[in-house]
């Protein structure tokens, strides 16, 4: 149950923050249209980094390696949903890098410590 609750806090900070990009970069125009969007392309990412997280989490509880782990995981997705080879554009990558990053310290600490038995 911890895990669930854990999951949707971050899926909505999620799809929070990445719907306030969007709308400052395109205004309030198709606000509707933005929410499923994100709903639809954040949903399947944020459920694979919370299974990565908590089969680390389930071995180890090292809240920092956690931070990484969400940091590379938002590089990765980044890098691999980008379509610009430009290498000027360091902080598209750092910024989902950072985002994610901070989901998954939410997800961490709102699910707790587990006893492993």
């Amino acid at each position: 149950m911890k895990f669930l609750k854990a999951y949707f806090v971050s899926l909505f900070y999620y799809i929070f923050l990445f719907s306030l990009l969007l709308i400052i970069q395109h205004g309030m125009k198709e606000i509707i249209a933005m929410i499923v969007y994100q709903l639809i392309y954040v949903t399947p990412m944020v459920l694979l980094l919370s299974g990565i997280l908590e089969s680390y989490l389930k071995t180890n509880d090292n809240k920092l390696v956690v931070v990484f782990i969400g940091f590379l995981y938002g590089l990765a997705i980044s890098i691999i949903f980008d379509g610009t080879t430009s290498g000027t554009d360091v902080f598209v990558y750092i910024l989902p890098g950072c985002i994610f990053s901070i989901g998954a310290l939410i997800f961490t600490i709102i699910r707790g410590k587990v006893e492993v038995h």
